[in-house]
């Protein structure tokens, strides 16, 4: 028990939430790290190591510049769409987030 509070102790202190999806028979992890700066290679694969995920589950939530409406854009950017869909087995198409994009110029720069 002892290990196990050390751990969680240590992930808060460096930011970092773990994100389960679930499947029927098997649960796979994403690891979530909140935080203004931008992770590195290094950092990646520590976070990785550290919480028992992929180093492509290591998911960056920085803060947005300027509207929430920011944040699918930057998670789309980080894989984290086409990384649930491949742990729930879901064959999709790639997104087109040509109108999103416009819709969030558009709450960002109004005319």
């Amino acid at each position: 028990m002892i290990g196990a509070l050390g751990h969680v102790r240590e992930q808060a202190r460096i930011g970092m939430r773990a994100r389960h999806v679930h499947e029927r028979r098997a649960v796979d992890r994403v690891a979530e790290r909140r935080h203004p700066e931008m992770v590195d290679a290094e950092l990646r694969e520590k976070l990785s190591m550290f919480c028992n995920v992929s180093p492509r589950g290591v998911i960056e939530a920085r803060d947005v510049k300027h509207t929430i409406y920011e944040m699918p854009l930057m998670l789309h950017d980080e894989g984290l769409d086409d990384l649930v869909c491949e742990l729930l087995h879901i064959d999709a198409l790639a997104p087109n987030l040509a109108n999103w994009r416009k819709f969030v110029e558009r709450v960002v720069s109004p005319k």
